[in-house]
């Protein structure tokens, strides 16, 4: 295909500069200006079909003058144009943060196995609707599942992270530290009699090996790993019963006897307003037994990108091949 000539290629440019500039600024135009930029790109278009290189470059001229008597004085500075792509940017990063994804960094062990201390998790916030700041409904959506693993504001509390046991109207009890719902047990079985883990302590910021009984429960038809201490006596006395108050949500932690939840001050439960999304997977990690040259602490590669509760299926599948 022949290349087009020089002139060609400026007429071409010039026409889609002015129709983006009138386009833009057409309430800004007087009519009969704007009358006469769009008879000037009509000729300029009808020039380029004849393929006649002096009525182009008559063309080209005439809507060039035009347009720098007419249109120039609109054109954005390149101070105005870098200021809209920076307030652009901010007030998307702003509308993500409220309403598409944030991150959240795990300050405990209360989630272990499921999330350690160091985890970035990345936390769905239209996962159930859409919320303004302050908790007021704007979209609507799902209402979290038993078995999910919500971030929401505790008062007094701060910002936590747990996992969804009992929904609105039902009733939880832990017999032993198995859950029942409504009088139903949760099914559970013990994966490993020892589950060495490090757990980060948050007062003094240093780390310390803990570990404890692990066990897989089933909520909600989803499998995930939860860990009991060794330390105390069984059988362990029952918890609650907690009733779960209409629009409302009873949470525990995986680590069942190192989590601050539902269960503590005689009982708490997250109102749903409260949520402020599910987490969705984990981004990276930085922590004990992680890769960082000269440093106790690193990056746990194996965690990068995973699924919330993919991890305790890979210990187990590892703890079953090493009893086979």
């Amino acid at each position: 295909m022949a290349r087009r000539p020089r002139q060609h290629q400026h007429l071409h440019a010039l026409l889609g500069e002015t129709r983006r500039l009138a386009r833009r600024n057409r309430r800004r135009l007087d009519p009969h200006v704007l009358a006469e930029i769009v008879a000037l790109q009509s000729e300029a278009r009808n020039a380029l079909e004849s393929g006649d290189d002096g009525r182009i470059a008559r063309a080209s001229a005439t809507l060039e003058a035009a347009a720098s008597r007419h249109l120039e004085p609109l054109r954005p500075s390149f101070l105005r144009e870098a200021v809209q792509m920076v307030l652009l940017a901010v007030a998307l990063a702003v509308a993500v943060r409220l309403f598409a994804v944030e991150a959240y960094r795990i300050p405990s062990g209360s989630m272990v196995p499921t999330l350690l201390p160091g985890d970035v998790v990345l936390v769905s916030k239209s996962a159930y609707g859409v919320r303004l700041p302050g908790g007021r409904e704007l979209l609507a959506g799902p209402m979290p599942a038993r078995g999910d693993v919500i971030v929401f504001d505790a008062p007094g509390r701060g910002v936590l992270i747990k996992r969804v046991v009992g929904l609105p109207g039902e009733r939880v009890e832990l017999v032993d530290e198995q859950v029942y719902v409504d009088g139903a047990p949760q099914p559970r079985s013990l994966l490993a009699d020892r589950f060495d883990y490090w757990n980060l302590s948050a007062d003094l910021r240093y780390w310390h090996p803990q570990s404890g009984n692990l066990y897989v429960e089933e909520l909600g038809g989803r499998r995930h790993g939860t860990v009991h201490s060794r330390l105390l006596p069984r059988p362990r006395p029952a918890e609650g019963p907690f009733h779960v108050p209409p629009g409302h949500l009873f949470v525990l932690g995986d680590n069942r006897d190192d989590s601050d939840d539902g269960r503590s001050d005689g009982g708490w439960y997250v109102p749903l307003e409260a949520v402020r999304g599910r987490a969705a997977r984990i981004l990276f990690s930085w922590g004990r037994d992680g890769w960082w040259p000269g440093s106790e602490s690193g990056f746990r590669f194996e965690r990068f990108l995973s699924a919330i509760d993919e991890l305790p299926a890979r210990e187990e599948a590892a703890l079953r091949a090493g009893a086979d």
